[in-house]
């Protein structure tokens, strides 16, 4: 591996096929979610388990907050690996914790009582305000890059395009009529030119920004459109425990995502074709397989995250892991540097 460029006392680290192929879990917390409370006697239901299904890095990486089914915020320390601080919001619920540009502060969407999203400051933990416009479940929301502003998106279809059905092409030569898929989060690339669409079936996809044509299908994981993986798939897509299983990497070379099976893959986007004319919807898509598929969590990874600014990842189900790049050589590297040595 090529050293790193140093400017200014800072240390850049590029990601790489190699890199990102290395992501190991340094750090695991297992009690990163409250178990639920056990059935009332004499009841055949099992107990859910519960699951984290937000999560969010500050803009300089230092901090990650998370959002669970126990209705929790839970504040890392993304340097020290250690939990720093836990607040509660049993009356409304959380999910889709966002920091605002301030990393003492947070937006975030509201699962009981009403559909509110609230602006609430982790220094004092009280709430700032209250935005209201909501009438069904937010599912999707995000932080202007620029500014204070955001954009959210509900079941009311008020943003529509985080909800409406497309039809996958590439089925409906095998199939009819072809089954839709169902769109569960938009994200922009680093450069504003892709738009990454996640599904809650077994495939995303990667949009030109500008003309609209879907350029890549990122395939090899198992969707989170259920919730086991012994439950079979209706014929009605379905949002299931789909939340925030894909994301870009800081430099939209990768998309990083989870699955039902609590694998990790990496889809190497580099080299996605560029399309002009009329958009087609018909033309098939690059099929993007994933450059490497990792061991995650023993059940649902339903949330993944990269670090804006380190080399470490973030992902979650019932329990949360930070990985960073496993830096040990392996047997080829070492090979190869001994060649080197000994000048042949």
């Amino acid at each position: 591996m090529a050293p790193p460029n140093s400017t200014n006392g800072v240390v850049s680290l590029p990601l790489t096929n190699a890199l990102m192929t290395k992501l190991k879990p340094a750090k695991i917390f297992k009690a990163a979610v409250e178990p639920a409370p056990p059935p009332p006697t004499g009841s055949r239901t099992l107990a859910q388990q519960r699951h984290i299904t937000g999560l969010c890095f500050d803009d300089r990486g230092d901090q990650l907050i998370t959002a669970a089914e126990d209705e929790t915020f839970r504040l890392y320390n993304c340097k020290t690996g250690k939990l720093t601080k836990t607040l509660h919001s049993k009356k409304y619920g959380v999910d889709l914790p966002r920091f605002t540009h301030k990393n003492t502060a947070i937006i975030y969407a509201s699962t009981k009582e009403d559909d509110t999203i609230r602006y609430h400051s982790l220094h004092d933990n009280k709430y700032l305000q209250y935005f209201k416009g909501h009438n069904q479940r937010v599912i999707s929301l995000e932080m202007s890059p620029v500014d204070d502003g955001f954009m959210s998106g509900s079941m009311d279809k008020s943003a529509p395009f985080l909800t409406i059905a497309l039809e996958d092409p590439t089925l409906a030569r095998v199939s009819f009529p072809p089954r839709a898929i169902y769109m569960t989060s938009m994200a922009f690339s680093s450069s504003g030119k892709y738009l990454l669409v996640g599904c809650s079936g077994d495939a995303h996809y990667i949009v030109d920004a500008f003309e609209g044509h879907v350029l890549a299908k990122l395939e090899g994981h198992i969707g989170l459109e259920r919730r086991r993986l012994d439950t079979p798939i209706s014929i009605e897509p379905q949002r299931g425990c789909s939340v925030e299983e894909v994301s870009w990497t800081p430099d939209s070379k990768y998309v990083v995502g989870g699955g039902l099976d609590g694998r990790i893959c990496v889809w190497d986007v580099q080299n996605i074709p560029a399309r002009e004319g009329p958009v087609d919807l018909q033309l098939a898509p690059m099929r993007i397989q994933p450059l490497a598929k990792m061991d995650g969590h023993p059940g649902p990874a339903r949330c993944v995250r990269f670090n804006p600014r380190l080399a470490m990842m973030a992902t979650a189900g019932a329990e949360l892991a930070f990985w960073i790049p496993d830096q040990t050589a392996d047997a080829d590297e070492v090979a190869k540097e001994l060649l080197r040595k000994a000048g042949t």
